[in-house]
């Protein structure tokens, strides 16, 4: 079974007010884009106020208890709190998660690499919140990678204007290193959980950083570790050639845009020579095509079958070949007719997203169709176009003239099943779908495992 809900994250944060902030300014955000954000962080930092504003619709929160629930944290028990932190954190982020449905993301801030750990042992994504910018990152990664000698040999309090030179980096001061390299640092206990950052890290096949910076203000920063994708976020949308499918993918572009997401929509040549895509595109939107075979738009109807096979064929290595020219694609966006790109992006280890620009209620019974149901629905739509069609958790009975028209016999096709075999095969599928809950509450509740 399957369960359509709205995107959910859940950002889990340090205590601290300079934490706090940015992730509450993240989660805002996220939120703009219609996505539930549950704001995850310890009980003390509740009681001390750091959380002031009324939250907006979309955000909740979850607390736990590190031990220090009404008082400051003494000096003397810094290292005890950070290990009550992630025994108690660990535990109360992985009950959480267990316990409510649709949890598709877990960002989490510095010194939490735990975090990332309860989200791989779930089997959910992770990206790190790095508060600080992309230089402090940099230095880090060194310092805990084959260069810690040169910086601490070069790191002398007493000259705080020697230089460092690390690789892919401008020449920088023992002065502008971060507090906690300093030879004077007093707190030992941390350096080991930034350490622990970068190994949470390594373990991910694809790992996530969203950085405090742009790209003008930090370029060499940005590049400077070709492991990490630091630079702007860039999502590939894949669209079926037909305007009906265009339209709603460049309006979702725009939207990933207005959130600093740079975006490259990927569709056939003909589409373009039709003019399908009519208005300049914003900044932030590129465009790349692949020949399906009918460059000039018109595809015969006794050639749609061909076009089918060509449009994966063609398609599939096109898309490959794009995303392992260019850097930093962190998603496939797929629109329907292209399940395809959902094994390109698992062959080439990225997520993917359908993009389904239908109401929630026709892929409910697209579901039901290929998963047991074909007879309820085929019996009873037999030269009937009134009668009605009973199919779980949906809200009324259906009556025959209600039914998507691929799914009747005259236009059956195969493509539509391998649509869902492709959402099955994910261990966690993700669909966006053309609705609002309040539109279809029961259609968005129907399902158990897809996340809508």
């Amino acid at each position: 079974m399957v369960k359509q809900q709205q995107s959910h994250i859940v950002i889990v944060t340090y205590p601290a007010k300079g934490h706090i902030n940015p992730a509450l300014q993240f989660a805002i955000r996220l939120i703009r884009l219609g996505v539930n954000v549950t704001f995850f962080t310890t009980v003390s930092a509740h009681r001390r106020r750091m959380i002031k504003s009324p939250p907006p619709n979309g955000l909740s929160f979850a607390s736990f208890s590190d031990g220090y629930d009404d008082r400051v944290v003494p000096e003397d028990d810094r290292v005890k709190r950070l290990d009550q932190l992630k025994r108690n954190g660990s535990k109360a982020l992985a009950d959480l998660i267990v316990s409510t449905a649709n949890k598709q993301h877990i960002v989490y801030t510095l010194l939490l690499p735990w975090a990332a750990d309860v989200a791989r042992e779930l089997h959910l994504p992770s990206t790190l919140l790095w508060i600080q910018p992309a230089m402090v990152l940099d230095i880090y990664y060194y310092y805990f990678n084959g260069f810690a000698n040169v910086i601490r040999n070069d790191n002398n309090d007493d000259y705080p204007s020697s230089s460092i030179k690390l690789p892919g980096l401008p020449l920088f001061t023992s002065r502008d290193l971060p507090s906690f390299l300093l030879a004077s640092n007093t707190h030992a206990s941390v350096l080991p959980i930034f350490q622990a950052h970068f190994e949470a890290l390594e373990k991910e096949s694809n790992p996530r950083v969203l950085v405090n910076t742009f790209d003008a203000l930090e370029p060499e920063a940005l590049k400077a570790i070709e492991k990490f994708n630091l630079q702007q976020s860039h999502y590939v949308i894949v669209t079926y050639p037909a305007q009906g499918h265009i339209n709603p993918a460049l309006q979702f572009a725009e939207r990933l845009i207005r959130l600093g997401v740079h975006v490259t929509f990927f569709t056939t040549i003909g589409a373009h020579h039709r003019s399908m895509i009519k208005s300049p595109p914003p900044d932030g939107l590129s465009f790349a095509t692949f020949s399906d075979g009918y460059d000039d738009g018109v595809v015969p109807v006794d050639d749609r079958d061909k076009q089918w096979d060509q449009l994966k064929r063609n398609g599939s290595k096109a898309l490959a070949d794009l995303i392992v020219s260019t850097a930093n694609k962190q998603c496939i966006v797929y629109t329907m007719l292209l399940h395809w790109a959902a094994d390109v992006a698992r062959e080439l280890h990225l997520p993917s997203v359908l993009l389904w620009i239908q109401p929630a209620m026709v892929l409910d019974i697209c579901y039901y169709y290929y998963n047991g149901f074909a007879d309820v629905v085929g019996n009873d739509s037999d030269d009937r176009p009134s009668c009605s069609i009973q199919l779980p958790g949906m809200p009324l009975l259906l009556a025959t003239c209600d039914l998507p028209s691929f799914l009747l016999d005259a236009f059956a096709h195969p493509i539509f099943q391998a649509q869902i075999e492709a959402l099955e095969k994910e261990s966690i599928p993700r669909v966006l779908v053309n609705t609002f809950d309040a539109l279809e509450p029961e259609a968005l509740k129907a399902f158990e495992k897809l996340n809508l």
